[in-house]
């Protein structure tokens, strides 16, 4: 869990459509909302 200042991991990301995204790098500089989806069980 990220406490408030901690810095965010280096992750890369699969997009739905194709392509890849990394974050926070690819990211700088904007607002972003990361949202995780397990799927339904």
């Amino acid at each position: 869990m990220l406490q408030p200042g901690d810095a965010f991991p280096e992750i890369s990301l699969s997009l739905a459509g194709g392509g890849e995204i990394s974050v926070p790098s690819d990211t700088a500089g904007s607002w972003v909302y990361l949202l995780f989806y397990r799927g339904g069980w």
